[in-house]
Protein backbone atom coordinates (compact mmCIF):
# COMPACT_ATOMS: atom_id res chain seq x y z
CA UNK A 1 0.00 0.00 0.00
CA UNK A 2 1.00 3.35 -0.98
CA UNK A 3 2.37 5.88 1.89
CA UNK A 4 0.25 8.92 2.03
CA UNK A 5 1.85 12.13 0.93
CA UNK A 6 -0.56 14.69 1.76
CA UNK A 7 -2.65 16.25 4.67
CA UNK A 8 -6.19 15.53 5.57
CA UNK A 9 -6.85 19.24 5.14
CA UNK A 10 -5.42 18.89 1.49
CA UNK A 11 -7.46 15.15 0.42
CA UNK A 12 -10.59 17.02 1.97
CA UNK A 13 -9.89 20.22 -0.43
CA UNK A 14 -9.24 18.03 -3.71
CA UNK A 15 -12.07 15.36 -3.11
CA UNK A 16 -14.39 18.83 -2.85
CA UNK A 17 -13.17 19.72 -6.10
CA UNK A 18 -13.36 15.76 -7.68
CA UNK A 19 -17.11 16.02 -6.33
CA UNK A 20 -17.10 19.99 -8.26
CA UNK A 21 -15.52 18.44 -11.37
CA UNK A 22 -18.55 15.43 -11.35
CA UNK A 23 -21.05 18.00 -10.69
CA UNK A 24 -20.26 20.06 -13.37
CA UNK A 25 -20.28 17.08 -15.73
CA UNK A 26 -24.06 15.63 -14.37
CA UNK A 27 -25.00 19.80 -14.91
CA UNK A 28 -23.67 20.10 -18.46
CA UNK A 29 -25.06 16.62 -19.17
CA UNK A 30 -28.27 17.86 -17.94
CA UNK A 31 -28.20 21.05 -19.58
CA UNK A 32 -27.61 19.07 -23.22
CA UNK A 33 -30.53 17.14 -22.56
CA UNK A 34 -32.58 19.99 -22.07
CA UNK A 35 -31.12 21.84 -25.40
CA UNK A 36 -31.91 19.04 -27.16
CA UNK A 37 -35.59 19.30 -26.07
CA UNK A 38 -35.22 22.70 -27.48
CA UNK A 39 -34.27 21.66 -31.05
CA UNK A 40 -30.84 23.08 -30.17
CA UNK A 41 -28.73 20.55 -31.26
CA UNK A 42 -25.64 22.93 -31.43
CA UNK A 43 -25.68 23.70 -27.88
CA UNK A 44 -26.81 20.49 -26.85
CA UNK A 45 -23.20 19.22 -28.75
CA UNK A 46 -21.35 22.12 -26.52
CA UNK A 47 -22.84 20.70 -23.66
CA UNK A 48 -21.72 17.22 -24.46
CA UNK A 49 -18.47 18.84 -24.96
CA UNK A 50 -17.96 20.46 -21.78
CA UNK A 51 -18.97 17.14 -20.01
CA UNK A 52 -16.13 15.38 -21.07
CA UNK A 53 -13.91 17.69 -20.48
CA UNK A 54 -15.54 17.90 -16.92
CA UNK A 55 -14.48 14.30 -16.73
CA UNK A 56 -11.82 14.91 -17.94
CA UNK A 57 -10.54 17.28 -14.85
CA UNK A 58 -12.22 14.83 -12.37
CA UNK A 59 -9.96 12.17 -13.84
CA UNK A 60 -6.82 14.62 -13.97
CA UNK A 61 -7.07 15.17 -10.03
CA UNK A 62 -8.06 11.39 -8.83
CA UNK A 63 -4.86 10.60 -11.14
CA UNK A 64 -2.55 13.56 -8.55
CA UNK A 65 -4.28 12.21 -5.68
CA UNK A 66 -3.46 8.85 -6.40
CA UNK A 67 0.26 10.16 -7.02
CA UNK A 68 -0.07 11.37 -3.24
CA UNK A 69 -0.92 7.98 -2.32
CA UNK A 70 -4.74 9.07 -1.46
CA UNK A 71 -7.45 7.03 -2.99
CA UNK A 72 -9.97 10.05 -3.09
CA UNK A 73 -13.70 10.20 -2.15
CA UNK A 74 -16.46 12.16 -3.82
CA UNK A 75 -20.45 13.01 -3.40
CA UNK A 76 -22.49 13.64 -6.30
CA UNK A 77 -25.77 15.42 -5.51
CA UNK A 78 -28.61 15.17 -8.10
CA UNK A 79 -28.07 18.35 -10.56
CA UNK A 80 -31.33 20.23 -10.54
CA UNK A 81 -32.36 23.09 -13.41
CA UNK A 82 -34.82 24.83 -13.66
CA UNK A 83 -36.49 23.44 -17.20
CA UNK A 84 -38.51 26.54 -17.47
CA UNK A 85 -34.63 27.92 -18.46
CA UNK A 86 -34.42 29.61 -21.74
CA UNK A 87 -30.99 29.63 -23.65
CA UNK A 88 -29.49 32.99 -21.93
CA UNK A 89 -30.28 31.35 -18.06
CA UNK A 90 -28.37 27.48 -19.26
CA UNK A 91 -25.65 29.86 -20.12
CA UNK A 92 -25.79 32.14 -17.06
CA UNK A 93 -26.27 29.02 -15.08
CA UNK A 94 -23.43 27.71 -16.38
CA UNK A 95 -21.07 30.31 -16.10
CA UNK A 96 -21.77 30.85 -12.64
CA UNK A 97 -21.22 27.64 -11.76
CA UNK A 98 -17.38 27.72 -13.78
CA UNK A 99 -17.04 31.13 -11.31
CA UNK A 100 -17.96 28.58 -8.60
CA UNK A 101 -15.29 26.63 -9.13
CA UNK A 102 -12.48 29.17 -10.44
CA UNK A 103 -12.95 30.86 -6.83
CA UNK A 104 -12.59 27.61 -5.24
CA UNK A 105 -9.37 26.64 -7.24
CA UNK A 106 -7.90 30.15 -6.16
CA UNK A 107 -8.86 29.88 -2.34
CA UNK A 108 -6.87 26.25 -2.65
CA UNK A 109 -3.89 27.98 -4.52
CA UNK A 110 -3.84 30.51 -1.68
CA UNK A 111 -4.17 27.75 0.71
CA UNK A 112 -1.39 25.72 -0.59
CA UNK A 113 1.14 28.79 -0.87
CA UNK A 114 0.09 30.86 2.20
CA UNK A 115 -0.16 28.15 4.76
CA UNK A 116 3.16 27.99 6.83
CA UNK A 117 3.29 24.75 8.48
CA UNK A 118 2.29 23.15 5.67
CA UNK A 119 3.42 24.66 2.39
CA UNK A 120 2.39 22.30 -0.52
CA UNK A 121 3.78 23.18 -4.01
CA UNK A 122 2.80 20.44 -5.57
CA UNK A 123 -1.37 20.79 -4.61
CA UNK A 124 -0.60 24.99 -5.54
CA UNK A 125 0.94 23.98 -9.15
CA UNK A 126 -2.35 21.68 -9.73
CA UNK A 127 -4.83 24.86 -7.79
CA UNK A 128 -2.70 27.07 -10.82
CA UNK A 129 -3.77 25.35 -13.73
CA UNK A 130 -7.15 24.92 -12.37
CA UNK A 131 -7.51 28.55 -11.57
CA UNK A 132 -6.18 29.04 -15.33
CA UNK A 133 -8.77 26.66 -16.68
CA UNK A 134 -11.52 28.57 -14.90
CA UNK A 135 -11.05 31.46 -16.10
CA UNK A 136 -10.57 30.84 -19.31
CA UNK A 137 -13.70 28.94 -19.01
CA UNK A 138 -15.51 31.98 -17.85
CA UNK A 139 -14.17 34.21 -20.26
CA UNK A 140 -15.51 32.00 -23.18
CA UNK A 141 -18.94 31.87 -21.00
CA UNK A 142 -18.79 35.59 -21.22
CA UNK A 143 -17.91 35.40 -24.62
CA UNK A 144 -21.00 33.27 -25.84
CA UNK A 145 -23.46 35.21 -23.75
CA UNK A 146 -22.21 38.59 -25.78
CA UNK A 147 -22.83 37.16 -28.80
CA UNK A 148 -25.76 35.76 -27.41
CA UNK A 149 -26.88 39.60 -26.62
CA UNK A 150 -26.36 40.52 -30.16
CA UNK A 151 -30.03 39.22 -31.09
CA UNK A 152 -29.15 37.49 -34.44
CA UNK A 153 -29.93 34.55 -35.99
CA UNK A 154 -30.23 31.63 -33.30
CA UNK A 155 -29.72 29.03 -35.53
CA UNK A 156 -26.64 30.78 -36.64
CA UNK A 157 -25.53 31.32 -33.17
CA UNK A 158 -26.59 27.24 -32.45
CA UNK A 159 -24.15 26.31 -35.33
CA UNK A 160 -21.71 28.57 -33.49
CA UNK A 161 -21.65 26.17 -30.30
CA UNK A 162 -21.53 23.11 -32.40
CA UNK A 163 -18.27 25.13 -33.62
CA UNK A 164 -16.62 25.08 -29.94
CA UNK A 165 -17.43 21.53 -29.94
CA UNK A 166 -15.17 20.91 -32.24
Amino acid sequence: MKQQLLSGNYVALMEARISGELQAEAMYRQMANIFQGMGMFGAQKFCLAQAEEEAGHYQKLVDILNDYGVVPAYTLKAVEIDQSFGISELLMYAMQKEQELFKAYSLIAYEAMSNTAEVEMGIHAVALEFVNIQRQAVGEFGDILARLDLKGDIYAFDKYLASLAE
